[in-house]
């Protein structure tokens, strides 16, 4: 009897155009994205968007940084959509009440 190998294929990552256009305006690298997808530690599903999110930290801009990509996976193939910094709350400041002003 003989075993079978059994590896994990990578799936192909690509961009759409809108992510390109956004990187060249913003002179960013274009390997950004696809680093921040390929190291996230988090992932979530946006309800609003509809897209799933990776987060990672990577550097951007001189420092590190939260950075998140918005993604979809379908079938064999990743398709970023978009990218942008990301700034993290405390639990403290998540907590407050907003200011209301009365009359």
């Amino acid at each position: 009897m003989t075993e079978k190998k059994t590896t994990k294929r990578r799936k192909r990552v690509v961009y759409v155009d809108h992510l390109y256009l956004c990187l060249a305006l913003r002179q960013v690298p274009e390997q950004l994205p696809r680093r921040i997808y390929l190291r996230a530690k988090e992932q979530f599903f946006d309800t609003n968007t509809q897209h799933r999110v990776a987060v990672a930290r990577a550097r951007y801009a001189g420092k590190m940084r939260e950075m998140a990509v918005s993604f979809e996976n379908g079938g064999g193939v990743i398709t970023l959509n978009y990218y942008s910094s990301v700034e993290r709350t405390t639990k403290k400041e998540s907590n407050q009440r907003p200011q209301v002003d009365t009359l």
